[in-house]
């Protein structure tokens, strides 16, 4: 993503994610591009993934609600926001600065 080259970005992140599905970060990265390229259901799925794999990442319910928001879940947003504050406090806070 730092050649800003998306196409290639999603290329060697689904790779990567084929060869280490339980990865977080890979993961996580992998939805992130997601997000980038307009592909919101894929994106989803992988965040809720990352989930699964680090249950009390709080950034990851972060990332999720995120999501949410930007596609007017603001329901599922809030919940998400809600249960990163219950791992970590201040991590709304963290986002802010």
């Amino acid at each position: 993503m730092n050649r800003n080259d998306l196409r290639m970005s999603l290329f060697h992140l689904k790779k990567a994610y084929d060869m280490l599905p339980t990865d977080y970060e890979t993961v996580r990265l992998y939805a992130i591009a997601n997000v980038f390229s307009g592909n919101t259901d894929s994106a989803l799925t992988l965040f809720k993934e990352a989930i699964s794999i680090e249950p009390n990442n709080a950034g990851a319910y972060v990332n999720l609600g995120n999501l949410y928001f930007s596609i007017g879940d603001n329901e599922n947003g809030q919940y998400n926001f809600q249960k990163a504050q219950e791992l970590n406090p201040n991590i709304l806070n963290k986002q802010n600065q």
